[in-house]
Protein backbone atom coordinates (compact mmCIF):
# COMPACT_ATOMS: atom_id res chain seq x y z
CA UNK A 1 0.00 0.00 0.00
CA UNK A 2 1.12 2.90 -1.32
CA UNK A 3 0.58 6.93 -0.18
CA UNK A 4 -3.23 7.57 -1.63
CA UNK A 5 -4.03 10.58 -3.27
CA UNK A 6 -7.59 10.80 -1.81
CA UNK A 7 -8.59 12.49 1.48
CA UNK A 8 -9.40 11.97 4.05
CA UNK A 9 -7.57 8.74 3.77
CA UNK A 10 -4.38 10.63 2.92
CA UNK A 11 -4.05 12.15 5.85
CA UNK A 12 -5.34 8.90 8.21
CA UNK A 13 -2.90 6.75 5.80
CA UNK A 14 0.13 8.87 7.72
CA UNK A 15 -1.47 7.95 11.14
CA UNK A 16 -1.92 4.48 10.18
CA UNK A 17 1.64 4.35 8.37
CA UNK A 18 3.48 5.17 11.99
CA UNK A 19 1.40 3.15 13.81
CA UNK A 20 2.46 0.15 11.83
CA UNK A 21 6.25 1.57 11.92
CA UNK A 22 5.91 1.80 16.47
CA UNK A 23 4.27 -1.69 16.14
CA UNK A 24 6.78 -3.37 13.78
CA UNK A 25 9.76 -1.39 16.47
CA UNK A 26 8.28 -2.36 19.40
CA UNK A 27 7.39 -6.30 19.11
CA UNK A 28 11.42 -7.18 18.23
CA UNK A 29 13.60 -10.42 19.98
CA UNK A 30 15.61 -9.34 21.27
CA UNK A 31 19.65 -9.27 19.48
CA UNK A 32 17.29 -9.68 16.16
CA UNK A 33 17.76 -7.31 13.20
CA UNK A 34 14.41 -6.61 11.77
CA UNK A 35 13.65 -7.88 8.68
CA UNK A 36 12.34 -6.21 5.35
CA UNK A 37 9.47 -8.50 4.60
CA UNK A 38 6.60 -6.05 5.59
CA UNK A 39 8.03 -2.74 4.42
CA UNK A 40 9.18 -1.67 1.21
CA UNK A 41 12.48 0.94 2.11
CA UNK A 42 14.16 3.77 0.23
CA UNK A 43 17.15 5.29 1.66
CA UNK A 44 16.56 3.38 4.83
CA UNK A 45 12.78 5.01 5.23
CA UNK A 46 9.79 2.70 4.95
CA UNK A 47 7.85 3.64 1.95
CA UNK A 48 4.96 1.43 1.89
CA UNK A 49 3.88 -1.89 3.28
CA UNK A 50 2.83 -4.88 1.98
CA UNK A 51 -0.25 -6.91 2.11
CA UNK A 52 -1.18 -10.44 1.14
CA UNK A 53 -3.61 -13.29 1.13
CA UNK A 54 -3.26 -17.12 0.64
CA UNK A 55 -5.33 -17.92 -1.88
CA UNK A 56 -4.99 -21.56 -1.38
CA UNK A 57 -5.04 -23.97 1.35
CA UNK A 58 -3.87 -27.59 1.15
CA UNK A 59 -6.63 -30.10 1.88
CA UNK A 60 -6.60 -31.75 5.05
CA UNK A 61 -7.63 -35.33 6.49
CA UNK A 62 -9.93 -37.23 4.59
CA UNK A 63 -9.55 -34.60 1.04
CA UNK A 64 -13.01 -33.11 1.40
CA UNK A 65 -13.50 -31.42 -1.90
CA UNK A 66 -16.87 -29.35 -0.42
CA UNK A 67 -15.79 -27.78 2.84
CA UNK A 68 -14.76 -24.44 3.41
CA UNK A 69 -13.85 -22.67 5.69
CA UNK A 70 -17.14 -20.68 7.33
CA UNK A 71 -19.13 -22.09 5.33
CA UNK A 72 -22.21 -19.37 6.53
CA UNK A 73 -20.32 -16.36 5.55
CA UNK A 74 -20.40 -17.74 1.64
CA UNK A 75 -23.00 -17.09 -0.63
CA UNK A 76 -24.26 -20.10 -2.93
CA UNK A 77 -21.47 -21.04 -5.93
CA UNK A 78 -19.67 -17.76 -4.90
CA UNK A 79 -16.03 -19.37 -4.47
CA UNK A 80 -16.31 -22.70 -6.58
CA UNK A 81 -13.19 -23.54 -8.89
CA UNK A 82 -15.19 -24.22 -11.53
CA UNK A 83 -16.77 -20.59 -11.35
CA UNK A 84 -13.37 -18.57 -10.44
CA UNK A 85 -12.85 -15.93 -12.38
CA UNK A 86 -9.41 -16.28 -14.71
CA UNK A 87 -7.42 -14.01 -16.75
CA UNK A 88 -6.33 -16.24 -19.36
CA UNK A 89 -8.74 -18.90 -20.13
CA UNK A 90 -5.51 -21.02 -20.58
CA UNK A 91 -5.04 -21.43 -16.71
CA UNK A 92 -8.58 -23.36 -16.36
CA UNK A 93 -6.84 -26.88 -16.44
CA UNK A 94 -3.94 -25.73 -13.49
CA UNK A 95 -6.65 -24.65 -11.50
CA UNK A 96 -9.08 -27.13 -11.79
CA UNK A 97 -5.66 -29.69 -10.73
CA UNK A 98 -5.69 -27.72 -7.85
CA UNK A 99 -9.26 -28.77 -6.69
CA UNK A 100 -8.40 -32.22 -5.46
CA UNK A 101 -5.92 -30.99 -3.14
CA UNK A 102 -6.35 -27.52 -2.18
CA UNK A 103 -9.23 -25.62 -0.55
CA UNK A 104 -9.98 -22.00 -2.47
CA UNK A 105 -9.79 -19.09 0.19
CA UNK A 106 -10.43 -16.01 -1.86
CA UNK A 107 -10.60 -12.71 0.56
CA UNK A 108 -13.90 -11.91 0.77
CA UNK A 109 -15.04 -8.16 -0.18
CA UNK A 110 -18.11 -6.44 0.63
CA UNK A 111 -20.45 -4.01 -0.90
CA UNK A 112 -21.76 -0.25 0.65
CA UNK A 113 -24.43 -2.40 2.24
CA UNK A 114 -22.52 -5.14 4.19
CA UNK A 115 -23.48 -7.94 1.49
CA UNK A 116 -20.96 -10.55 0.06
CA UNK A 117 -19.55 -9.24 -3.57
CA UNK A 118 -18.94 -12.64 -5.97
CA UNK A 119 -15.82 -12.73 -7.12
CA UNK A 120 -16.81 -12.62 -10.60
CA UNK A 121 -17.53 -8.85 -9.77
CA UNK A 122 -13.97 -8.38 -7.48
CA UNK A 123 -12.35 -6.35 -10.84
CA UNK A 124 -15.92 -4.29 -11.83
CA UNK A 125 -16.42 -3.20 -8.22
CA UNK A 126 -12.95 -3.00 -6.24
CA UNK A 127 -10.50 -1.65 -9.13
CA UNK A 128 -9.97 2.44 -8.65
CA UNK A 129 -12.63 2.02 -5.75
CA UNK A 130 -11.98 3.36 -2.01
CA UNK A 131 -11.88 0.17 0.03
CA UNK A 132 -11.66 -0.56 4.21
CA UNK A 133 -8.99 -3.53 4.44
CA UNK A 134 -8.90 -5.54 7.78
CA UNK A 135 -5.35 -7.63 8.31
CA UNK A 136 -3.45 -9.13 11.01
CA UNK A 137 -0.24 -7.99 11.66
CA UNK A 138 2.06 -11.25 12.33
CA UNK A 139 5.28 -11.62 13.57
CA UNK A 140 8.41 -14.29 13.71
CA UNK A 141 11.86 -14.22 15.15
CA UNK A 142 13.82 -16.29 12.60
CA UNK A 143 16.89 -18.06 14.58
CA UNK A 144 19.06 -19.33 11.45
CA UNK A 145 19.30 -15.93 10.29
CA UNK A 146 18.37 -13.68 13.76
CA UNK A 147 16.53 -11.58 12.24
CA UNK A 148 12.43 -10.62 12.93
CA UNK A 149 9.98 -11.26 9.89
CA UNK A 150 6.39 -9.08 9.67
CA UNK A 151 3.25 -10.20 7.78
CA UNK A 152 0.50 -8.96 6.59
CA UNK A 153 -2.52 -10.99 6.10
CA UNK A 154 -5.61 -9.36 4.32
CA UNK A 155 -8.72 -10.97 6.18
CA UNK A 156 -11.62 -9.07 4.22
CA UNK A 157 -12.26 -6.00 2.33
CA UNK A 158 -15.29 -3.71 2.68
CA UNK A 159 -16.33 -1.36 0.27
CA UNK A 160 -16.65 2.56 1.02
CA UNK A 161 -16.80 4.56 -2.04
CA UNK A 162 -17.40 2.62 -5.49
CA UNK A 163 -14.94 3.15 -8.60
CA UNK A 164 -15.53 6.41 -10.61
CA UNK A 165 -17.87 5.81 -13.60
CA UNK A 166 -16.67 6.21 -17.04
CA UNK A 167 -17.73 9.53 -18.73
CA UNK A 168 -17.00 8.30 -22.19
CA UNK A 169 -20.03 7.57 -24.08
CA UNK A 170 -20.78 4.27 -25.07
CA UNK A 171 -20.42 3.69 -28.88
CA UNK A 172 -23.05 2.30 -30.43
CA UNK A 173 -22.12 0.01 -33.08
CA UNK A 174 -24.07 -2.49 -35.22
CA UNK A 175 -23.33 -6.04 -34.50
CA UNK A 176 -24.32 -8.63 -36.68
CA UNK A 177 -26.97 -11.44 -35.11
CA UNK A 178 -25.27 -14.19 -36.34
CA UNK A 179 -21.60 -14.55 -37.81
CA UNK A 180 -21.36 -16.28 -41.04
CA UNK A 181 -17.47 -18.32 -40.84
CA UNK A 182 -17.31 -19.39 -44.16
CA UNK A 183 -18.09 -15.93 -45.97
CA UNK A 184 -14.75 -13.89 -46.19
CA UNK A 185 -14.91 -10.03 -45.34
CA UNK A 186 -17.63 -7.90 -46.63
CA UNK A 187 -15.83 -5.74 -49.91
CA UNK A 188 -17.32 -2.70 -50.47
CA UNK A 189 -18.89 -2.35 -54.10
CA UNK A 190 -17.08 -0.21 -56.33
CA UNK A 191 -19.27 1.77 -59.31
CA UNK A 192 -18.00 1.06 -62.72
Amino acid sequence: MTHPSLEPVRTDFTVIFQNLCQITQKCVTSGYTAGRSFFTWSNQIPTQFKLCHQLFELLQGDGDHNSIPNPDSLSEDAFTFEQWPLTQERHCAELLTLKSTHHLLPVPAYDLEGNLLKTSTYCRNLQGALVEIHFTLSHWGIAGVKRDIYRGEIELIQLLEPPPTSSAAVQKRKLPLHLDTDEGPAKKRTAA
